[in-house]
C-alpha cells in the first residue's frame, strides 16, 4: 500500500524532521554540558549523549558511559560503534586518538587536560 502526500503534507514532515533533528542536538547539547561538569565522571556518573540521529547508544547494546574510565575500558568495536554513531566519518588508527574523541563527544574535557 503506497500513501501519496500532498505538496502541504510533505512540506509538514520536512519540517517535522527538521524539529527533531534539532531536539536531538539540543538534547546531546545539555547531557555534553552536564558531563562536562562531572570531572571525570567517578563522583557524578555521566550521562548519555545520544548519537546524532537521537538513538541511544545503550539502545543499541553498547554499554553506558557513565565515566572516563567506562570510555577507556572500550573494546575496539564498540569504540568504532561510538564513532560511527557520533557522525565521525574519518577515524584515526591510534586507539587513544579514538578514545579521546568520544570523550569529548561525550562532554568530557579531561582528555584536553592531560
Amino acid at each position: 500500500m503506497e500513501f501519496l502526500f500532498s505538496s502541504r503534507q510533505t512540506g509538514l514532515l520536512q519540517q517535522i524532521r527538521r524539529s527533531q533533528q534539532q531536539i536531538y542536538r539540543l538534547q546531546a547539547n545539555f547531557a555534553r554540558r552536564r558531563n562536562a561538569a562531572s570531572g571525570d565522571g567517578s563522583a557524578s556518573p555521566f550521562i548519555t549523549v545520544c548519537f546524532i540521529n537521537g538513538d541511544d547508544p545503550t539502545a543499541k547494546g553498547l554499554p553506558p558511559l557513565q565515566s572516563v574510565a567506562d570510555v577507556d575500558n572500550l573494546s575496539e568495536a564498540d569504540a568504532m560503534a561510538y564513532l560511527t554513531g557520533y557522525g565521525f566519518k574519518d577515524v584515526p588508527d591510534d586507539a587513544v586518538t579514538r578514545r579521546g574523541l568520544i570523550k569529548i563527544a561525550i562532554g568530557s574535557f579531561e582528555v584536553l587536560e592531560r
